[in-house]
Formats: structure tokens, C-alpha cells, sequence
């Protein structure tokens, strides 16, 4: 066969690149350059052209800057590909139309398949040693499939029984699935919680706040790909503060966690995948250099929010572009928290935990690999069950609707703390403890941002404006005062620095212009507040004449900012948050406790038999009996211990009936109030929760 010639783009002409030529007989492409007579020879693969152009890149590495070697790669894989496709038939012993007809659709490894959240939801789970998906009929009964055919390629399980990270979820036979799913169906999120945070505090000795927040999140995990954002977590401390032991349970009780140490960008690009995301979480201990390492900040920073991404090249059949998913949960620990300023956009993405040395009840990596000692194998069981009765809750739970919930905080701090929320909103004592465990978070990230730069630069403007409008009020204002009339709210550039240098406690330094400020601990000038000024309050910047204070008789052009009002007001509730989260209730006919709706219409009721100042005669109204009540004696979850958490259609008394006198003389029509208490008895709590129930237009007579 004849030697061909590559035809060369505008890009290598100009780097001097002669030709680059292809030698059928020989099999190998040289590239010729304007360096020497010598070209660069590389050995063709028509099997793969991807191994062509690595060896075309090792080849090439140190001559060739980055641009010119991507050129170079390209056009050898396309110059190669007519000779690929005739070798590829050689290969087959068939022609172009028979091969397509046979042409084998891709296969792609997955965890997890949901259609995006609106098809049926896919498991792999290894069963008697076979990886298979699992997934539920309308019975909530397992269905076990090979694989799962798409139009363009087949899934296929991503775990066997050898796999290492995250731990494959494994159950010895079909049997052991049902009846784990059969228990996970009993279980109440309040009993989750318990049990989740009551292994926890046996291997990790934290704070209170700190336990029940990281539970949450555990939990929260589960369902993680229903959600659109989440938080991230870090962990800083010294060696044996708790911190690896606090991650290995995760390992254990999270949602396929991925447990590493020191990895790369490219690492979690190949475990979260491209097809489907919320495939893994992410635990890394060692994780100092995230500010450092530019692709995989960028990991953390897209990979908060759903739909968050990474595009890369793929090279294997012709240039292609895949997008690389980035949301889940992560979990990172490290020594100490970087003061590296491109740590930023993480940490306010994120909840900060401090460990210190504690004593907990055991230490987790002797329960993990215990050498066969008897008295760490309950606990080890206890591991295992838990982590299955997860999955099988995350089987039987995924297509539950999870209604949205609305906070007294907006922005960041909403998207922060609303997840957690949303998921135990109708699990009245864990929600309790989460909402009282966010607030002790939120007071210290207030704190922080309260002391930061921008937030003092908003307390500057402030004074200033206030200090206007007195001088105004008392008639004193001065020429500059007047000046800045036609504006929104215009200082100069001086008056903004002034007002800094004290409300900030600026110290001069030896550099004229830089100030120090104890503060918000760092350095200060003119140029960077005016910077802050416009890149986050929008402030305008503007040349005035003014009146020289010194000579009346002379004008000076001076540097001055215009503040606008309307977006001051939208800043302000950036920097002053109120310290308890709370939910706000909705105006609905539904019980907060337990989601009984009751329905707006006119019951029959003879009035005239109740004494509407005695709840005997209607103590019974309204009673929900649960349909499955007599079942409410079997095992819960932590087996052979009761779930004690009622259905949520449970209402046990109407203690009270009051008379609304609303009707008017020509109205015969009354309005009654009912108020319903509602008693939850869970765990040795008692949770008294009033629902008012309105009912309007009932007549005297019933």
C-alpha cells in the first residue's frame, strides 16, 4: 500500500511542522519538523488509535508544547480512521452493512438507574454471589434483572463481590432481601434516626449538635439524588481526635461511599460516572490540599447542586466530549482548615466540624477487623444489618413525594439547612434536634460572616448614611452633603476610607496606603474597598467637583462611589440572619405531626345533643384507627425493639369543642372551631401538638 500524507491545519504550519506521513507496509507515522532532518516515528495500533496517540504523546512530550501535541493527535486519529474501518472488516470477515447490523451495543458499568428519578429505581446488589440489579414491583416485592438495555448501550452491574470501595451491598439469597425489605417497610424515619445515631456514638466521641447533624446526613444520603443541593462536610482536628473513625462509619452506614485517601480529580470523575448522577458519596481523610488542587476544587464547588459537571475529551472511536457528573455528598477530613483564599467558595458551601481527643465506647477498626474475637462480633452484625436495612429503606421509600418547606432564612443558609428539613419534616422529634443542632451551626457561620470584610463595609455605609440624614435633620449639612443630592447615596472615596479605618480599627503599616485591621484580620486600602464596592454592593464609581474644604475659592475633582439603595436592602439580609432556624407553617388543613388532611365539610352532628361546654359527648370524634395496629407488635429495626413511632394517620383524641359566635341576627348558621390534641407517644416522648380544625355552616339542627 501507498505511504499517505496527513493534510496539516493553520495551527502546525505555523509551529513548523512539515508533514506528518503514514507507512501502511511498515505500519507506523512519522512526524516530520523543521528541527532536523529526524523525524518523529510512532508505532500504529489500528486496534485502538486511542494507544496510538499515547504513544504518539509520549513520543512527543517535552518537544511539542500542549496546543501543538493535541493538533498533532488529532489528525492523526482521523487520518488513520479509513484504515482503522478497513482493518475493523478485515477483522470481522464482513461487509459494511452486515457489520452494522451486528455491531454490539457498549456496555456501562453502573450502581445505580433511575431514568433521571422518573423510571423505576435499579440497585446492584450481589445476591448468593451473582451481581444483579434489584428492583421493586408494585408489591414491593424484588425483582432481580442481569442488565437493563437502552437504546445506545446496556447497563450493567458495577459491583461483584470482590468489589473494595464503596463496599458492595451483599445478600447471601433472594430470602434474606425480602425479609430485610419487609423490616425496612416497618421502620419509621424517627426509629432510623435512633438507631443510626446510637451506632455512631458508640465509635465517635463528639458533641451532641455534631451527632445529630452527621446522623441526618447519613441518613439524608440515602435519598440524595431526590434532592437538588446539598452541604458538604469538614472535618479539622489533631491525630486521634476522632476524625478517620468518624468517616469509616460513614464508610459503613452512608450511601456507597467512597472511601479514600489523597485522590485525585480523575478518581471521583471515574466512580461518579456520566450516565446517571448521586452514583457514590465521597469520604476522604487527608484532604489538606483541596485548595491547592484546581480540578478537584472544581469537583467540590460544582458538585454541591444537581446537575453539576466536568467536560472531557475521550479520544477511543474519534474526538468526544462526555460530561462528567459531580453531585453528592462529601465528606472530607483534615488537620487543619487552609487560610488559602480559594478555599472560599468551599467553605461556604459547607459545615465545619472540630474535633478534639475524646474516649469513645470502641474503636471502629476493631469491630471492622476484629482477628475473630468473639466480643466484636455483635457489633460488627449490627453494622452489617443496619447498612442492609438502609438499602432496603431506600428501595421502599425512593418514590416517596417530599414536600417542600419554608424557612426564615434565604439563599446559602436556606441551602444549607432545607434538605435536612425537608426530609424529617414529619419526624417531629428527630426535626426537633436537627433544626436546634443547625441553629448552633448557623450562629457560628453568622458570627464569622458578621466579621468579614463586606459585612463591615455594609456597617460603613450604614453610619455614613445615618450620619447624612442627621446632619440634614439638624440642618447642618455640609457643601458635600448637598453635592451628593442628585444621587441615591454618593461618598467620596476619602469619607468611605475614614469611616472604614474606624468602624474596622485600622492600623497604619510601613507600606503608605495599607492599613491593618484587627478586625476582620487583614490587610486594607483604598483600592480594595472600592473594589468590594463594586464587585459586591454594585456601587457605581463616579468623578465630582467639590469645594475645597481648605480654600473656598477653589474646586477639586475628586473620586467618589454611588451606592444604591435598592440593592443595599437586598444585601442587608446577607449579613443579618436571625440565629434559630425555624419552618414556617403553612395555612393548610394538615396536621404537622402526622399529615392527616381532614376535609372542609359539613359532618352530620346533631347540635342539639352536644353540650358544647363538656368534650364528653364528642370524645371519640375524628379518631384514625392505623389499619395495621395489630401488627404494631412485630420486630422494628434494631430487632426484637419495638418501633413505638405511630402511623402517620394516628389521631387519638378530640379533647375539646369550642363555640364560635360569629352568626348574625338573620343568620342561623354557626362557625365551630375543634381543636384536635394529638398525642404521639414515642420513645418515653410525649408530643402535644394542636391542630385547629374549622368547620363553617353547620346548621343547629345538624
Amino acid at each position: 500500500m501507498m505511504e499517505t500524507e496527513f493534510p496539516l491545519n493553520k495551527v502546525l504550519r505555523g509551529k513548523n511542522i512539515q508533514k506528518i506521513m503514514y507507512y501502511p507496509d511498515s505500519n507506523k507515522v512519522s512526524i516530520w519538523h523543521g528541527f532536523d532532518n529526524k523525524p518523529f516515528d510512532v508505532n500504529v495500533d489500528l486496534g485502538s488509535l486511542t494507544k496510538t496517540v499515547e504513544k504518539c504523546e509520549e513520543v512527543m512530550e517535552g518537544q511539542f508544547d500542549i496546543d501543538t501535541m493535541t493538533n498533532i493527535s488529532d489528525i492523526i486519529s482521523k487520518g488513520l480512521a479509513p484504515y482503522r474501518y478497513v482493518y475493523a472488516l478485515a477483522k470481522n470477515g464482513s461487509d459494511d452493512s452486515d457489520r452494522k447490523g451486528k455491531q454490539k451495543k457498549k456496555k456501562i458499568p453502573i450502581k445505580k438507574y433511575s431514568e433521571n428519578g422518573i423510571g423505576p429505581l435499579y440497585e446492584n446488589v450481589v445476591i448468593g454471589g451473582v451481581s444483579k440489579f434489584v428492583t421493586l414491583d408494585k408489591d414491593c416485592k424484588p425483582i432481580l434483572v442481569d442488565n437493563i438495555e437502552r437504546s445506545n448501550d446496556i447497563l450493567i452491574p458495577a459491583d461483584t463481590i470482590d468489589t473494595q470501595n464503596p463496599i458492595p451491598f451483599i445478600f447471601e439469597s433472594k430470602e434474606e432481601l425480602e425479609k430485610c425489605l419487609e423490616e425496612a417497610s416497618k421502620c419509621s424515619l424517627e426509629s432510623i434516626f435512633l438507631k443510626v445515631e446510637s451506632v455512631n456514638r458508640k465509635y465517635v466521641d463528639i458533641e451532641d449538635h455534631y451527632h445529630v447533624l452527621l446522623t441526618a446526613d447519613i441518613i439524608w444520603t440515602w435519598l440524595q439524588d431526590k434532592f437538588g443541593y446539598t452541604h458538604l462536610n469538614i472535618f479539622t482536628g489533631d491525630n486521634g481526635s476522632g476524625k478517620n473513625s468518624q468517616l469509616l462509619v460513614f464508610r459503613y452506614l452512608g450511601y456507597r461511599v467512597f472511601y479514600v485517601v489523597s485522590a485525585s480529580a480523575a478518581n471521583y470523575y471515574t466512580k461518579m460516572g456520566n450516565v446517571e448522577e448521586g452514583q457514590i458519596t465521597i469520604a476522604e481523610d487527608e484532604a489538606g490540599d483541596i485548595a491547592d488542587d484546581r480540578e478537584k476544587k472544581n469537583v467540590f464547588k460544582s458538585g454541591y447542586c444537581s446537575g453539576g459537571s466536568v467536560p472531557k475529551v475521550e479520544l477511543e472511536g474519534g474526538r468526544k466530549s462526555y460530561d462528567w457528573l459531580t453531585y453528592c455528598q462529601k465528606w472530607v477530613a483534615m488537620e487543619e482548615l487552609s487560610t488559602h483564599r480559594e478555599m472560599k467558595g468551599i467553605l461556604d458551601r459547607s459545615f465545619v466540624y472540630r474535633f478534639v481527643a475524646g474516649d469513645p465506647q470502641y474503636n471502629i477498626k476493631d469491630v471492622i477487623k476484629s482477628a475473630g474475637d468473639p466480643e466484636y462480633k455483635p457489633l460488627y452484625d449490627e453494622l452489617m444489618h443496619a447498612r442492609k436495612v438502609l438499602f432496603c429503606w431506600r428501595l421502599t421509600h425512593y418514590k416517596d413525594i417530599i414536600l417542600d418547606v419554608e424557612l426564615n432564612v434565604k439563599n446559602r443558609s436556606a441551602e444549607l439547612t432545607k434538605p435536612l428539613i425537608r426530609l424529617f419534616q414529619d419526624s417531629p422529634v428527630a426535626l426537633e434536634r436537627i433544626l436546634e443542632s443547625l441553629s448552633k451551626f448557623m450562629v457560628e457561620r453568622n458570627e464569622i460572616k458578621r466579621s468579614s470584610v463586606e459585612s463591615k463595609l455594609y456597617e460603613v455605609v450604614n453610619q455614613l448614611k445615618e450620619e447624612r440624614n442627621k446632619k440634614f435633620e439638624a440642618n447642618e449639612q455640609t457643601t458635600e452633603d448637598t453635592a451628593f443630592k442628585e444621587y441615591d447615596l454618593a461618598f467620596t472615596n476619602k469619607a468611605l476610607l475614614e469611616k472604614t479605618k474606624e468602624v474596622m480599627d485600622c492600623k497604619d503599616t510601613d507600606k503608605p496606603g495599607l492599613f491593618w485591621s484587627d478586625v476582620v484580620g487583614c490587610m486594607l486600602s483604598q483600592t480594595k474597598i472600592t473594589n468590594i464596592s463594586k464587585s459586591k454592593f454594585k456601587a457605581k464609581p463616579f468623578l465630582k467637583r467639590l469645594q475645597d474644604p481648605d480654600n473656598q475659592n477653589k474646586v477639586k475633582v475628586v473620586r467618589c462611589l454611588d451606592f444604591q439603595e435598592k440593592y443595599l436592602q437586598r444585601i442587608k439580609s446577607s449579613y443579618q440572619m436571625p440565629d434559630k432556624i425555624e419552618m414556617k407553617r403553612k395555612t393548610e388543613n394538615v396536621t404537622p405531626v402526622t399529615g392527616v388532611t381532614f376535609p372542609i365539610k359539613k359532618p352530620a352532628v346533631n347540635t342539639d345533643s352536644m353540650n358544647l361546654e363538656n368534650t364528653s359527648n364528642v370524645e371519640n370524634m375524628f379518631v384514625i384507627k392505623d389499619k395495621n395496629d395489630e401488627k404494631s407488635n412485630s420486630e422494628g429495626f434494631d430487632g426484637g425493639v419495638k418501633d413505638s413511632h405511630p402511623s402517620q394517620q394516628s389521631v387519638t383524641a378530640v379533647t375539646s369543642v369550642t363555640k364560635l359566635d360569629t352568626a348574625t341576627e338573620n343568620d342561623n348558621e354557626d362557625c365551630r372551631n375543634i381543636h384536635i390534641i394529638i398525642n404521639l407517644n414515642y420513645e418515653k416522648s410525649v408530643i402535644n401538638n394542636v391542630v385547629s380544625y374549622s368547620m363553617s355552616a353547620i346548621p343547629s339542627n345538624g
